[in-house]
């Protein structure tokens, strides 16, 4: 039932969504198919307009979002949000501003 419930917020829904981490504990492609779970878009290209950069390097991450014109999300606080229901309202809340 959970699974339910996380499936139908989607407070990515309609923002692209750049990927940068070498974790070794999740694959980009983990990563990118919980963006689209949660309904935004991924882009690979910096000719592309970001809404948002998750990263796990966070000067590599900060220095394209400023080229970008986007907004970073720690690759650690990504997981936490996606994977919690109550803290699901926390990430709606920091893509509300976009």
């Amino acid at each position: 039932m959970a699974r339910e419930l996380l499936s139908k917020r989607q407070p990515l829904r309609g923002l692209n969504v750049a990927v940068e981490i070498k974790s070794a504990q999740l694959s980009v492609l983990d990563v990118e198919s919980k963006v689209q779970e949660l309904g935004g878009s991924i882009i690979r290209d910096l000719n592309e307009k970001a809404d948002y950069i998750i990263t796990d390097n966070a000067n590599r991450g900060m220095l394209k979002a400023r080229l970008m014109k986007a907004r970073t999300v720690g690759l650690r606080d990504f997981v936490v949000y996606c994977n919690n229901l109550q803290a699901m309202t926390r990430l709606d809340d920091l893509t509300a501003g976009i």
